[in-house]
């Protein structure tokens, strides 16, 4: 867990990534639990029940794009002093978020 330093909120460092189960059920972890052990890597579980009724798929990759959300969310420009520089480098990595939660790692 790392304490993020502006907000004081505990959460499990990013990046996060869906990792299909051998019974298809999406799993969010922060790296490949084949490489590792995989308690170590479990972010999420969505549950089988869960995944029969929901978009849990797209769910799953919205979860998984949280820490840099989070990120994108946390260093917004200051109005009063940032450049055009600053607010387009923003901008870009706003988008990236944004459609890293639509289409996943």
């Amino acid at each position: 867990m790392t304490e993020a330093a502006s907000s004081g909120a505990k959460y499990t460092e990013g990046p996060w990534k869906v990792v299909m189960s051998d019974n298809a059920t999406p799993h969010i972890m922060t790296r490949d639990a084949y490489e590792i052990d995989e308690r170590e890597a479990l972010v999420c579980v969505m549950p089988a029940e869960i995944t029969r009724n929901y978009n849990s798929l797209a769910n799953a990759r919205l979860i998984a794009a949280a820490p840099e959300m989070f990120g994108v969310l946390g260093d917004v420009p200051n109005p009063w002093t940032a450049s055009q520089d600053d607010w387009h480098a923003w901008n870009k990595r706003r988008i990236a978020a944004i459609n890293l939660a639509k289409e996943g790692r």
